[in-house]
């Protein structure tokens, strides 16, 4: 059974550079997770090989991959700041959109939150993705 760090870490590293520069693949038969970035400069041991038969392999996804994102931000407005929903819409009309949303919530006192909030949000929903193709994880125990 895949371990819940490996996939978890597998998760983050995509999710650590601008969409499509991290790339994860894991493979279901041998339970490896192989990676490889167009940013950093990774040893051959951990990429990605080109004979893997890719029809035992499943890539890791992307929080985007997952609707996790511009979706997200207006879930968490609708819940806990709904009268500001009109503000947060015109700030995603132009560049820069994440830094005023964050502004507006450092204003709020509400930054915390949105953190826990988006936390817990993708935590859920790359685990549903995990269940959805297949893969099992052990999460650790919370003692």
């Amino acid at each position: 059974m895949t371990t819940y760090e490996g996939i978890e870490w597998a998760y983050k590293f995509v999710n650590s550079a601008p969409y499509g520069m991290n790339r994860a693949v894991y493979d279901k038969s041998s339970g490896k997770i192989y990676v490889e970035s167009s940013m950093l400069g990774l040893s051959e041991q951990n990429e990605i090989p080109e004979d893997l038969d890719y029809n035992s392999v499943i890539e890791i996804p992307h929080k985007k991959d997952l609707g996790i994102g511009r979706e997200l931000v207006f879930a968490f407005v609708t819940k806990f700041i709904p009268e500001e929903e009109d503000i947060v819409r015109n700030f995603f009309r132009k560049p820069g959109a994440y830094e005023r949303f964050k502004q507006l919530l450092c204003e709020r006192n509400l930054l915390d939150r949105w953190h826990k909030f988006q936390d817990e949000a993708e935590s859920k929903a790359w685990k549903d993705w995990c269940k959805a193709n297949g893969i099992n994880v052990d999460e650790p125990n919370k003692d």
